[in-house]
């Protein structure tokens, strides 16, 4: 990896296990960039279908790797270490970029040295049709974690990322593989600004194969201690300007009601505590503090019903 980031060269690195499915579309779009100083890493995690041999068709049009499995963060950090550029763009191996996703952010990052550059991105389905665009509103570096937390409307495929950020701020953290990624960007948005190209740029494809997919009920769990986490790093002052509110107790109760519409019980409960830590007092709940407890209530019990236990016994 480069020691700063003053070259023009564009590493993608697109992890995959067991993605032969959908594997030789992602590298097409990542060799289709109108960027001319690309280079396209594969770091296959110990695939067991025919990934190997598609990635042996594109010969050293691409940079192909094999490790043993240890899931898509450890894959990523694998292609990290041995980049050759100045740049990091991760490319999910079910994803797609359009072919001026790298070409638009690099005029965005040479102008603006050491920030992260994302874009707006659209879903398709298992067979690429259009499923419909995320449009983010913008924002401004003071407000990115806390949209982080509260929205999280980006796409992790759609970040450029400067290689020094990564000495930074660390690279994915493999103990928590669901959610590596968006505690990757809150690291570095509290000390790096992230930069926002109103384009869409990146194809995020839905199937029923994904890991978020498939393991839903693990990634809410995960996803909730995450959250929970991030609370604790964020100063009083962080969240009050961020979000808008005019003091505290309405900072957190808009915390608890959000976290709680999305069923992250734990992070609800600590914008609870947090708030009552501010003086506000658990038992000087206002309208919108007492819609935020409720609801997050109403939400668990409905989680306890959807994933299994009513009466002691599991019905899913």
């Amino acid at each position: 990896m480069s020691q700063e980031p003053q070259g023009k060269l564009v590493s993608i690195v697109i992890p995959v296990f067991n993605g032969s499915d959908y594997l030789g579309e992602a590298i097409d779009s990542a060799l289709a960039q109108s960027w001319p100083q690309v280079e396209v890493i594969v770091v296959d995690d110990g695939s067991t279908d025919d990934t190997g041999e598609i990635c042996r068709r594109y010969g050293e049009r691409i940079r192909y790797f094999r490790k043993e499995n240890g899931g898509q963060s450890s894959a990523l950090n694998y292609g990290i270490e041995r980049m050759q550029g100045d740049w990091f763009s991760w490319l999910s191996h079910d994803d797609l970029y359009f072919p001026e996703k790298i070409a638009r952010q690099m005029q965005v990052a040479l102008r603006n040295p050491g920030v992260v550059v994302y874009s707006d991105w659209m879903t398709v389905g298992a067979g690429g049709e259009p499923l419909g665009s995320i449009r983010i509103r913008q924002a401004d570096a003071l407000r990115f974690r806390y949209r982080l937390i509260t929205e999280n409307p980006y796409h992790g495929c759609s970040m450029l990322v400067p290689s020094s950020a990564f000495r930074q701020a660390g690279v994915f953290d493999t103990g928590i593989p669901l959610t590596s990624d968006v505690d990757l960007w809150f690291r570095m948005a509290a000390t790096i600004p992230f930069v926002h190209v109103p384009e869409v740029l990146v194809k995020g494809r839905v199937h029923a194969r994904q890991v978020s997919v498939k393991r839903y009920r693990a990634h809410q769990e995960e996803s909730d201690r995450f959250y929970r986490g991030c609370l604790q790093q964020m100063s009083d002052q962080e969240i009050l300007d961020a979000g808008g509110d005019p003091g505290l107790r309405e900072a957190f109760a808009r915390l608890a009601f959000n976290f709680a519409r999305r069923e992250y019980r734990q992070a609800a409960l600590a914008a609870l505590e947090r708030m009552g830590s501010s003086g506000a007092g658990a038992l000087a709940l206002g309208g919108a503090h007492i819609r935020a407890y409720v609801l997050f209530q109403k939400k668990h019990w409905k989680n306890r019903i959807k994933y299994g236990w009513l009466k002691g016994k599991r019905i899913v």
